[in-house]
């Protein structure tokens, strides 16, 4: 039987496999040493035309920089004053938006202190925008219905003692009844004898 000879593109290939399950790089030399002549020919020929395509696309990049900034630069110059005036206005919305959500958010909060241990929590997941009236005002009345809501759950609550007044808070702890009773009992009877 006789042996067929591999194109110019399975011999690339079987190079460029080889090189990488060895894990060493190659050169394109050293791909095209174990090619015969016609496969190097076609193989270079590829080369060679990629690279011209690059050098051409890299060329042709250059040429369209300058002009694309100058379309950018013509296209801000000839907006309307109309346009100019929206984007404007655009962004002041977007800011009092963001302004207004934020008022939203603390007067929220400010509901819902002392009625909840940690209302920046329960801030995190409300739908702030139910808050916020259609003139972009705060809605009193849905704050008061919320206040009214966690009102409810919380029932009431005992006074939280402050930690800083506790007698462990200045480095000295209190003793147990026990020994404090003892301790008195010492001193009376040790300043009797």
């Amino acid at each position: 039987m006789a042996e067929v000879e591999p194109t110019a593109e399975e011999t690339a290939a079987a190079a460029a496999a080889d090189a990488s399950n060895t894990g060493q790089k190659k050169s394109l030399e050293d791909l095209l040493a174990g090619m015969d002549d016609d496969a190097r020919g076609v193989v270079l020929g590829e080369v060679s035309k990629a690279r011209g395509e690059a050098k051409n696309l890299r060329d042709r990049l250059k040429v369209a920089e300058p002009k694309v900034a100058e379309y950018d630069r013509l296209a801000a110059a000839s907006q309307t004053e109309q346009e100019r005036t929206q984007e404007v206005l655009k962004a002041a919305e977007d800011r009092a938006q963001a302004a207004t959500q934020r008022v939203a958010r603390a007067e929220v909060r400010a509901a819902l202190t002392g009625l909840v241990d940690d209302p920046n929590s329960i801030v995190e997941d409300l739908n702030l925008a139910r808050f916020i009236d259609d003139d972009g005002e705060i809605d009193q009345g849905a704050i008061d219905k919320l206040k009214a809501k966690y009102a409810g759950f919380s029932g009431p609550r005992a006074p939280r003692p402050d930690q800083s007044q506790a007698s462990g808070a200045n480095g000295r702890t209190t003793a147990s009844p026990a020994s404090e009773f003892a301790s008195i009992l010492q001193g009376q009877l040790g300043s009797r004898g």
